[in-house]
């Protein structure tokens, strides 16, 4: 089968799953982004895949990985590092059957993590919200605000794309 017969069929599936599963108990939520940050001294890209699972309605638990590359602008220097981190997602939207067509639900997450090789333990908080383009993928904008053990902080936007599965999408099927 050709990869663009594979995609088409893969958006189907994902376009055809149920909106009440988005944020509810036993659903999976696993996707990515990409964010510009910087202040004074720094400026950095990171790319950040994602995945948490929702151990209640509203309420996501899981890691992350974070792959980053930061230009130091005082001694015009460049470096990268990776991170793992857990994370937490709370959606402030209803998830309730009759309420679940709502589109843009709004989420705050925290992150805390450690970056590999350094010994820099690191957070974030930041609000966000997830733009539906089809009844389980989404659109993410967020922003908030990085800090980490060695005094370091910045403001952050990102941008990024998720896919939130419901919990039929793992159960086996009854012979």
């Amino acid at each position: 089968m050709g990869a663009l017969k594979k995609l088409t069929l893969f958006s189907l599936f994902l376009g055809n799953l149920s909106l009440n599963a988005q944020i509810q108990k036993s659903s999976w939520l696993m996707g990515g982004s990409m964010s510009l940050s910087g202040n004074k001294d720094y400026s950095s890209f990171t790319f950040n895949p994602n995945a948490a699972y929702f151990f209640t309605n509203k309420l996501a638990l899981g890691g992350a990985f974070d792959a980053s590359q930061w230009h130091n602008k005082n001694n015009n220097t460049n470096s990268s590092s990776m991170a793992v981190s857990i994370m937490g997602r709370y959606y402030f939207t209803p998830s309730n059957k009759e309420k679940a067509t709502i589109k843009l639900p709004v989420f705050a997450q925290g992150n805390i993590g450690l970056v590999a090789g350094s010994g820099v333990i690191f957070s974030s908080l930041g609000v966000g919200c997830d733009l539906f383009l089809t009844n389980s993928t989404a659109l993410e904008i967020s922003g908030g605000i990085n800090t980490d053990n060695t005094d370091f902080s910045n403001l952050y936007a990102m941008v990024g794309f998720q896919i939130f599965l419901p919990p039929s999408v793992f159960k086996k099927k009854a012979e």
